[in-house]
Formats: structure tokens, C-alpha cells, sequence
């Protein structure tokens, strides 16, 4: 069938079909297009379709479809098959597509919504049996277009034009916004969701056959995203260039969340809510690209690409999968694709409200728990040792505040049910607040894409006929034949790595306020304060990464030639051979370092004051900061040969930077390396990686009380803050670092605690080298002359120098992710840990060291008092003692009790008075040295501070507690006393148990301090239960010559001028005789005591025997004080277990005791030896 036209012939979706042969011919233009339907039902639904496709068929196996113009030739998404040939012959060919689209717009609201746009290109396709031929005059253009003959050549060929094989798109929008309301009760919510993304994908041209022509006689070729693949050769001719390049796919993503709630919010933990509103938004951009290769192939056959202009490849492969792969131009450009991303995040916080919040004892508690569970997974997972340690300090801390918080929640549950409103500790605060907070992340980068060329046999790669633009350049690209490469340039030969970089940048800011009451019902009623806060924080961190994508050229299996004639430059590259042969009148070989460098800091501030019958305000500030450096080789810049070893002939001047020019052992051993230039030069890279972080925080604060201000303000009282003087004045408290210069020695401590315990550090540091080498010891440098001119060391120096083994030591890149990570947390710990630290220092330095109130008169036993309850006792005010004047005054002041630890009320200290006194101390007026409870944690902290500093005797820095000076100041009345009546003296008789025993060895430690002594006054001492040894016989009294734990008695023997110290420690007893064997004297033992006991030594289980009561039970001191405090157990059980126990004990009710006696400064045992 034949078809012509004078003038035009176009067939618009038209079908012609011819079993032999099918000619369309045309005087002028030749159009053979499909066409298309376009649908709307509305402005919110539209598409376009392919309606009727045009098709040119030729079904005889022999046929021949033939396409002829004497103008121009355009093909717009038809279907041209033919049995047997395709032929096209036209002064232009195109090959161009029809675009179609599709529209959904569902919009019910501006805020409900889904929008859907969709475009893409529909090519067109010549298929055939046979051979498929397309001749143009002048350009040949296809796009997306499909050419395929199953057995034959595929051949497109220019006389004068280009020849273009370029991709289409197809493209996709989709905006969606999804909108949802609920309402509650108590409050309502909205929340928005919306996605928005953009997708441009490459759809290529693809061109495949028998073998594959594509010939430019006079103009260029340019393969775009597309594909040509032949079964045997594929051959590219083309005058001025030919161009194989990749297209980018592109996809820009868009989502944002909204939420908002209003009303009724919950709580954060606790009894409480608030009423305000919460808003949340989080914003994501990111945009990124992919690579489209554009591939040329031969499965079977050669690769041939010859061209007299350049030829340039970018992220695409070229392979000859068994046969040779052949470029000839005048510059060959063949590099990696650069693939640019860049992504935004940002998320705002915002909520305002106010909160009403319920105090109750027992939810603390629980919290309190939760706490300390949070605490014990802490520990361990710091890499810092330290942190380790103050975690499990906080876990400590945290347990002990549990304990006491259940403790008084079980009290105030008690109160509540008894309907004791006064005692169930029930607070509330009603605040209003704000609060907001902005964070974002920017980051940025371009990846690489390789270029290839493959061979199974043969690459060849010439650049010749342009002189000194003659080059070979290769950037971020494998070149490989598995039979030999060779790369010959007329000028420079370039094997370069593709640069690759990532930046980021992020930063973050906070701030919000608080002001509000606080109402607490207590013994007086109800009571409110005023209080207000605010916080502010900011913080940023910025990186910067760069990385290199190396080029290698060649196979460890083959062989591989680089051949220039001027220089040759190896950056960041390699070339591999199983033999390599290089020539060139200049070699530069260098390494490339991947670098990085990072800077972030955060600093947050807050702060929250009160007022009421008196003001407090405290604040925080904590700072951190990041700082990480990069800089290491990863790939090794150099040649490396296999077995067949190298041949590397430099006419001029060799440099190496890093780089190594190597073989295997046996090249080396069979004499197979060779060198040789006319001057070398070589230096070596330092490779390092390091990272500091740090952070600190502090907190400080101060509490005023009220005073003498008001105490109501309208007929409501206001909340008491702190503690006024016990003459009703106003006291000021430091807390944190603010009372580090004004709590004396206590501030110092806690500032050095601050600044050690506070302070968190990650350094790390790696260096290494990545050295010159040219492991041969054929190395021939030509120019002597020259070569000491420019390094200063003959040849054959040179060459000794530089045949070593070469070095290349990779160091780690800091993960500055997980190092920000670990500082925070183990910020968080340390920080956690200096607050706990220095709330229980401010608790012992004004609760305990220097309290007001240390000692009350226990009163004798009043006529038919039986048991502890009718024991009364009254306050003593010691700073209005005067020195007695008659006997009777002066007993009042004659007999002591210091008592131990964990006695947290009045009551027991007046059982203990009684217990460790007997009878003596029942049936008289007794003068009890308080020391006040606070927390376990302050007793405990306390405990060992009040052993260590007795231990020390250092009162010039480590004070002594008000307690303790006010029980010398009695000493020095009752002693002036003496002194005054020399006829009618008083003894001091002092007891004390436990700790008690350290705290009355400080005291005489300040006496000491004071120059105090007691020339007239017999002490009459003892101790039960002792936390500290009562002769300087320990290990480390005796190794320090009594500077460490001078004894108790020789402290005594110091200040009075006679006395006697009796002392009872039960064998079980580990706070008196320290943690030793059975029958180990105490003094030999670990603990805090160290003293022998006075009981009988049998085998016992120590810690089981201290738990049942070798501290305390077993020192009731006669049978009178045993039945007095146990005459509410009717069975007498209890009295009978207590007699029985210190039988066991002591073989006779009461402790076995034993003394020391001094006089002038002697000590003379209880068997009457001086010591």
C-alpha cells in the first residue's frame, strides 16, 4: 500500500495496515500522530486521554514499513510495527510525545481536601523484525520513544544535524488537608494533618537490536536518561561531541501537623489539671534528588563512541558486557552526578492555662518511688565511671526520700482518717502560666552518583587532536576492563574524587512564666503565698561535613595503562592493575581527607519566687556545649599493582602527598617494579578526630523569713517561709551556691561539690598518618642535581627514603549525635546529684549545725510515775545561763546525754536518756543535747561528716555544730562553778550513745579550739554504742601518731585535769567494734568505732546481730529502766526477751562496762596499769 502527498500527509489516529508493504510519502511534511479526548465534568475534575492511537502495521515477515518526507518527519505517540523493516527518511525525524493529564480536586472545606494532578507523556515506538532505520537530513529528536528490532540493526543516522535520545516526565502533585473537631464535657480539640508532595520522574528513551548504529555525520550526539542496548555492537559516531548524561528525578514533600486543645488539659503527673490551651505544630520540608542513568550497553559485542569534539558522561554506565569498550575524542569528561537534598523541620509548643495542682503526701510518695525506679535505670549506662557513681549516689538519695515520704504518707493517711485535717499535709497551688517552645533543623547536601565503564575484555579511552585540551578527566567514576584499561591523553590525564557535603543547622529556643497562690491547710488553718517564675532557654548546633567519592581505574586482574604527555593527577583516587604501566611528563598523586566540624551550645535559666510570711526565690542555669573536628584519609590515593607489578616512567617531576605506589610481595621479589622520574617530592597526611563537650549547672537560692512582718493580710494568714531566730527576728538562709560564702566551711564544700561533682566532660581524641611510599627498590631518580636543589637530599637518598612500607591509619569520626546524647544525660545525673548534695548540706548547715534549740532539761521522775509518758521535760535556754551559784543549780547542769542517730523526736531522746542512764538518770533532771532530725539523708551525710571531722580535731576548718558549743559553754559554768566552791564541787557526769559519742568528741575538740580547760571539774564519762574509738589504738591512730582518731579518753585526759571514761560495746555491736572475725579486737576491725568489745566475744553473725539489737537493746543499763519503758506489755515478754538478751550478752543484766581513769593527764586501765 502506498500512500503520497504532494504537499502534507498526516494521519491522525488513523490505522493502516499492509501484509507486504507500506509506503507514506510526502512532498512536504510527513505527521503521523495519535489523538487525544479531554473530559470535564467540573473545574475540579478534568483529564485528557489518548483517544484514538495511530498505528502503521506491516504483518508479512518480509515487509517493509517505509516512512519518507521531503520536509520534515514527526511521530507524536503513535505505534509503527512492521514483520520486517522499518524505514524513515525525512530532512528532520521527531519523535515527540502527546502530553495527557488527569485532575481530582475533592474539596469540601478549606481545610478538608484532596487534590491529585498527575501529567505524563505517552512516546511513541518503532518496532520491528528486521532492521530499523532512521535517516535524517538534518536533527533526529526522540523523546521517550521506544526503538526495537528483534533481529537486526538499529540504525540512526544525520548528514548535517544532531541526534538527540532524550527522556520524558510524568509528574504528580497531591495537596491533602484532613480536619477533625471533638468536644467534650470539659474540652474540645482540634487537629489538622495536611501533605503536600511533588513528584518529577524521568521516563527514558530505549533503543535496543541485533546491534545499535547511531552516526552524526557532521553534528552531535546526546543520550539523556535514556537506554541503548545491542546484542552484539553499539557504535556512536558523531563529529562534534557526544553527550550520555543522566536526568534527575525530583521529590519535594511538604507535611504539617496541627493540634490544639482547650479546656480541660490533665496533668503532668500527680493530683492536678489545668484549664487553658496546648497548641503543637510540627512543620517538614524536604526536597531530593535522584539519579536517572542513562545507559549504553552491548551484551555481546563492542563498545565503540568515537567522536571529534568531546564526549562528556555524567552518572551514567557504559558497558561492553564481553567485548571492548572503546572512547576516542578530543577531551573525554566522564564524572560522578551531583545529587542535591535539602530538608526543614520545625515544631512550636505553645500552652497557657492555669493549673491547679493538689499536694497530697501519699501521691509524693508514689512519685517519689517512680523516681527512684527512673534513677536505678540510670546507673551504668554513663562510658564516665564517675557519672556512674553519682547515679548511683542519686539512687541513694532518691531511696532514702522514698522511705521518709511513705513514712509521712502513712502519717497523713492516719490524720485524714481521724478526720485530722491539720496533720494531713494537703497543699494547693493555683497558678497561671505560659509557656513556649521553638525548635528547627535545616540541613543541605549534594551526593554523587558514579559513572562506569565496564569491559569483559578491553577499555580504551583516547583523547587526542586538540593539543593542550587533549585531557582525560575522570571524577567520582570505576573504569574497568577485565582484560586491560588503558587511558591515553594527548594532554593531562585527571583521576579526581567528586566532592560530597552535608550541612546542618539547628537551634532551639524556650521561655514561659508562672504567677500564682499557693494555699496549704495546716495546725493553724489555712494559709496562702504569692508565687511567680519564669524560664528562658536557647541552643544551637551547626555542621559541616565534607566526603569524597574516590575514582578507580582498572582491575587487580588485569592490565592497566595510563599514557600522557603532560602531567598525570591522581586526587583522591586509584588505579589498580594486576600490571600497571604509566608514563607522563609530571605524576601528582594525593589522598583527600574527609573532614567535619561541628559547634553546638545549650543554655537554659530558670527562675520562681514566693511570698507569704516571708519570701524565698531560687534559680537555675545550666550550659552545655559541643565541639567535634574531623579531618581523615578514607581512600588511599596511589597505583596499586597485582603480581605483574608496575612500570612507571615520569619524565619530570614526581609529587606524592599521602599517596602510595605499590605491588604485591612476589612483583617486588621477581624484580617486576620499576620507578623512575626526573624529582620526587612526598610528604605525609595527619589524620585526627577529636570532640569536646562539657556542660555544668548550678542552682542557688535564698529564704527569708518573716519576722516582724504580718502574719495575715485580711484575716488570712500567709505562708510561713523558713524559719525566724528563736527571738522572733527575721533569718536569712542561702541554699545552692548562693551559700557558698556564707556558709563558712559547709559553702566551701558545697562550691568545690558544685564545681567537681557539677562539671561533665566527654573529651576524645584519635590521630594517625596516611604516609608516602613506593615499595620498590628499583627507584630511579634522573636528576641529581636537581633533586638535592629541591629537597636537599641526593638521589639515592631520596629513593632509600621512600621505599618503605606505607602506612594508612583511618580514624573514627566523632558520632556527635550520641556524644550530645550521653552529655545530657550525664548532665541530668551530675546535676541531679549536686542538688540532692547540696539540699541535704543546706539541711545539715541550718537544721542541724546551726540550730537554736539543742538542749532540754529532762525532768526527774515525779512520785508514781511509771512509765515514759508522765516524763516531763522543758527548754533550756543555754545563752541565759549564768555560772550557779549553789550546789542545787549547779547539778542541774552536771549530768548530759548525747544521743545517736535516727532519733527524730523528743521522745526518743528521752527514752534513750533513760535507757543508757538506769536509774541514776530516771530519778534526776537531765540536761539532753538535741540533735535535730531533718531527713535520713541529712542523719545519714551528717553521720559521717560529724565521725570524720571528730576523727580529723581540725575545728579551725571544720567548725563544730552550735549543739556541741553549747555543751562547752555548760562545761565552763559548771567548771567556773567549781573553781568558785573548790570545797562543794559538782562532777560533770556525760553520757552518750551511738553518734552521740563522735558529736561530744567534737565538742571537746572545740573546747580545745578555745583553749578551754577543766582543772576543776571530774568528768565522769560514758559512752554505750560508740562511733568512736576510745584509745588511740587503732590502725589508723597509731599509724598517724594520734593526729587520725586520737582516742576519746586521751581527749578527755587533755581538757580535764581527772576523770574516768567507762564504755560498753556488745559483741555484735559493728557501729563499736567495726566489722571484723569473731575474737578480731575491735580496734583491728573496719568501721567507725574500733573498740574492743566489753561483752563476752562469741562467734555471732554481725550484721544480723546489730539488726536485732546489739545497738541499742543491749545497753538498757538496769533492770529498774528495762521494766520502766516496757510497762505497757502486761506479759512482760518483752522485759523477760531484753533480761535474757543481756544474759546472753553480758552474763548480768546491764552492760559489762570497762574504763579508763586519768589524773594529770595519766591513764590508768580498770586493772590499774597507767597507759
Amino acid at each position: 500500500m502506498d500512500l503520497s502527498a504532494k504537499q502534507h500527509l498526516i494521519n491522525l489516529g488513523g490505522k493502516i495496515e499492509a501484509v507486504d508493504k507500506l509506503s507514506l510519502s510526502a512532498g512536504k511534511n510527513l505527521e503521523i500522530a495519535s489523538t487525544l479526548r479531554e473530559t470535564k465534568t467540573s473545574t475540579d475534575f478534568a483529564r485528557r486521554v489518548v483517544d484514538k492511537m495511530s498505528q502503521l502495521k506491516v504483518s508479512g515477515e518480509k515487509g517493509k514499513l517505509s516512512l519518507q518526507a521531503d520536509g520534515d518527519l514527526t511521530v507524536k505517540g503513535a505505534l509503527i510495527k512492521s514483520q520486517g523493516n522499518i524505514e524513515a527518511i525525512a530532512k528532520n525525524i521527531e519523535s515527540a510525545t502527546l502530553a495527557v493529564y488527569n485532575k481530582e480536586h475533592y474539596n469540601a472545606d478549606a481545610d478538608n481536601y484532596y487534590r491529585l494532578n498527575q501529567k505524563t507523556e505517552v512516546g511513541s515506538q518503532f518496532t520491528a523484525k528486521n532492521a530499523v532505520v532512521l535517516l535524517a537530513e538534518q536533527d533526529i529528536h526522540l523523546r521517550q520513544a521506544e526503538l526495537s528490532s528483534k533481529q537486526a540493526d538499529v540504525t540512526l543516522q544525520s548528514s548535517t544535524g544532531n541526534i538527540d535520545i532524550v527522556a520524558g516526565k510524568t509528574e504528580e502533585q497531591v495537596a491533602n488537608s484532613i480536619k477533625s473537631s471533638t468536644k467534650g464535657l470539659f474540652s474540645s480539640s482540634t487537629e489538622l494533618t495536611r501533605h503536600q508532595h511533588h513528584y518529577t520522574e524521568t521516563v527514558g528513551s530505549n533503543i535496543d537490536g541485533e546491534s545499535v548504529k547511531v552516526l552524526a555525520e557532521q553534528g552531535k550526539v546526546q543520550v539523556s536518561g535514556s537506554t541503548i542496548v545491542g546484542e552484539q555492537d553499539v557504535a556512536m559516531v558523531a563529529k562534534n561531541g557526544i553527550d550520555i548524561v543522566a536526568e534527575t528525578n525530583l521529590s519535594k514533600e511538604q507535611d504539617e501537623h496541627y493540634s490544639r486543645k482547650s479546656g480541660l488539659l490533665g496533668s503532668g503527673g500527680g493530683i492536678g489539671f489545668t484549664i487553658g490551651q496546648k497548641k503543637e505544630r510540627t512543620e517538614q520540608e524536604q526536597q531530593t534528588e535522584s539519579v536517572a542513568h542513562s545507559q549504553v550497553g552491548s551484551l555481546k559485542g563492542n563498545v565503540t563512541l568515537l567522536t571529534e569534539g568531546d564526549y562528556k558522561q555524567v552518572g551514567s554506565i557504559v558497558t561492553a558486557q564481553h567485548g571492548d569498550a572503546t572512547i576516542m575524542a578530543k577531551k573525554v569528561d566522564i564524572e560522578a552526578a551531583g545529587l542535591d537534598y535539602i530538608s526543614h523541620y520545625k515544631r512550636t509548643f505553645e500552652q497557657k492555662g492555669l493549673t491547679i495542682a493538689i499536694n497530697i503526701p501519699a501521691v509524693q510518695a508514689a512519685l517519689a518511688a517512680k523516681n527512684t525506679v527512673s534513677a536505678v535505670k540510670k546507673v551504668g549506662e554513663s562510658k564516665n565511671n564517675r557519672i556512674n557513681a553519682l547515679a548511683a549516689a542519686n539512687v541513694g538519695f532518691d531511696a532514702l526520700r522514698t522511705v521518709e515520704q511513705v513514712g509521712q504518707a502513712i502519717d497523713a493517711t492516719k490524720a485524714l482518717a481521724n478526720g485530722n485535717m491539720a496533720d494531713a499535709n494537703i497543699s494547693v497551688s493555683i497558678t497561671y502560666g505560659q509557656q513556649k517552645n521553638v525548635q528547627s533543623t535545616d540541613t543541605q547536601g549534594t551526593k554523587a552518583e558514579a559513572s562506569q565503564i565496564n569491559a569483559g575484555k578491553a577499555v580504551n579511552i583516547v583523547a587526542q587532536g586538540a593539543g593542550e585540551n587533549s585531557d582525560i578527566n575522570v571524577v567520582g567514576s570505576y573504569i574497568s576492563g577485565k582484560k586491560s584499561t588503558a587511558l591515553s591523553a594527548e594532554n593531562a590525564i585527571n583521576l579526581l574524587a567528586k566532592e560530597q557535603h552535608h550541612q546542618e543547622r539547628s537551634k532551639n529556643k524556650s521561655s514561659g512564666f508562672n504567677a500564682g497562690v499557693a494555699v496549704s491547710y495546716g495546725s493553724n488553718g489555712f494559709a496562702f503565698g504569692i508565687t511567680a517564675g519564669g524560664n528562658y532557654g536557647k541552643g544551637y548546633g551547626n555542621g559541616d561535613e565534607t566526603s569524597w567519592l574516590a575514582s578507580k581505574v582498572g582491575s587487580l586482574q588485569s592490565q592497566t595503562s595510563l599514557s600522557s604527555q603532560k602531567e598525570t593527577n591522581i586526587k583522591g583516587s586509584q588505579v589498580l592493575g594486576n600490571k600497571i604501566n604509566l608514563k607522563a611528563q609530571n605524576l601528582n598523586i594525593e589522598s583527600l581527607q574527609d573532614t567535619m566540624t561541628y559547634k553546638g551550645k545549650q543554655m537554659n535559666v530558670s527562675g520562681q519566687v514566693t511570698v507569704g510570711y516571708g519570701f524565698s526565690a531560687s534559680g537555675s542555669y545550666n550550659q552545655s556545649k559541643v565541639n567535634a573536628d574531623y579531618a581523615s584519609v578514607k581512600t588511599q590515593a596511589g597505583l596499586f599493582a597485582g603480581n605483574e607489578g608496575f612500570d612507571v616512567e615520569v619524565k619530570k617531576h614526581t609529587d606524592l602527598k599521602g599517596a602510595v605506589i605499590t605491588s604485591s610481595n612476589q612483583a617486588e621479589q621477581q624484580n617486576k617494579n620499576r620507578f623512575s622520574t626526573g624529582t620526587l617530592t612526598y610528604s605525609d597526611i595527619e589524620n585526627h578526630s577529636s570532640h569536646n563537650a562539657s556542660g555544668f549547672g548550678l542552682s542557688s537560692g535564698v529564704t527569708v523569713s518573716g519576722g516582724d512582718a504580718a502574719k495575715e493580710v485580711g484575716g488570712v494568714k500567709l505562708k510561713q517561709i523558713g524559719q525566724n531566730h528563736k527571738d522572733g527576728s527575721s533569718k536569712v538562709e542561702f541554699s545552692g551556691v548562693a551559700g557558698v560564702g556564707s556558709q563558712g566551711n559547709w559553702g566551701i564544700a558545697k562550691g568545690l561539690a558544685t564545681a567537681l561533682a557539677g562539671y561533665v566532660n566527654d573529651n576524645g581524641s584519635e590521630n594517625g598518618y596516611t604516609t608516602s611510599a613506593i615499595t620498590t627498590s628499583n627507584i630511579q631518580i634522573q636528576d641529581n642535581q636537581a633533586q638535592q636543589s629541591l629537597t636537599g637530599k641526593t638521589a639515592k637518598q631520596t629513593a632509600e627514603e621512600i621505599n618503605r612500607t606505607y602506612v594508612h591509619q583511618d580514624v573514627n569520626k566523632t558520632d556527635v549525635t550520641k556524644v550530645r546524647s550521653d552529655l545530657e544525660q550525664d548532665l541530668a545525673i551530675a546535676g541531679d546529684f549536686v542538688d540532692k548534695l547540696s539540699d541535704v548540706g543546706d539541711e545539715i548547715y541550718y537544721r542541724i549545725e546551726k540550730n537554736e534549740d539543742n538542749i532540754f532539761v529532762k525532768k526527774k521522775r515525779e512520785s508514781g510515775c511509771k512509765s515514759l509518758e508522765c516524763i516531763t521535760y522543758q527548754k533550756l535556754e543555754v545563752d541565759k545561763l549564768t555560772v550557779p551559784k549553789t550546789k542545787e543549780e549547779a547539778v542541774a547542769l552536771a549530768r548530759m546525754y548525747a544521743h545517736g542517730i535516727m532519733n527524730t523526736n523528743d521522745q526518743d531522746r528521752l527514752a534513750g536518756s533513760i535507757q543508757y542512764g538506769g536509774k541514776d538518770y530516771l530519778e534526776n533532771d537531765v540536761l539532753v543535747v538535741r540533735k535535730p532530725y531533718s531527713s535520713i539523708g541529712a542523719e545519714l551525710v551528717f553521720t559521717v561528716f560529724e565521725r570524720f571531722r571528730a576523727g580529723l580535731n581540725i575545728p579551725s576548718i571544720f567548725g563544730a555544730s552550735n549543739a556541741s558549743r553549747e555543751q562547752t559553754k555548760i562545761w565552763g559554768l559548771l567548771e567556773q562553778y567549781n573553781k568558785n566552791n573548790p570545797d562543794n564541787k559538782v562532777d560533770l557526769k556525760h553520757l552518750s550513745h551511738s553518734l552521740g559519742v563522735s558529736s561530744t568528741k567534737n565538742a571537746m575538740n572545740w573546747a580545745s579550739y578555745k583553749d578551754m580547760k577543766f582543772n576543776n571539774t571530774r568528768l565522769e564519762a560514758n559512752t554505750v554504742g560508740t562511733s568512736y574509738p576510745m584509745r588511740n589504738n587503732t590502725i589508723g591512730g597509731v599509724l598517724s601518731g594520734g593526729l587520725y582518731d586520737q582516742g576519746y579518753t586521751e581527749k578527755a585526759s587533755e581538757l580535764f585535769k581527772e576523770g574516768k571514761v567507762s564504755y560498753a560495746v556488745a559483741p555484735g555491736d559493728l557501729v563499736g567494734t567495726g566489722l571484723g572475725l569473731p575474737f578480731l579486737p575491735g580496734r583491728f576491725g573496719l568501721g567507725i568505732g574500733n573498740t574492743d568489745t566489753t561483752g563476752k566475744n562469741f562467734s555471732h553473725i554481725p550484721l544480723w546481730s546489730l539488726i536485732m539489737g546489739d545497738h541499742t537493746k543491749a545497753y538498757y543499763k538496769d533492770e529498774t529502766v528495762i521494766n520502766f519503758l516496757n510497762s505497757k506489755n502486761n506479759d512482760n515478754k518483752v522485759t523477760k526477751d531484753i533480761k535474757s538478751y543481756h544474759k546472753k550478752a553480758w552474763g548480768q543484766i546491764g552492760p559489762k562496762t570497762s574504763k579508763f581513769e586519768f589524773n594529770n593527764g595519766i591513764i590508768i586501765n580498770d586493772k590499774g596499769k597507767a597507759q
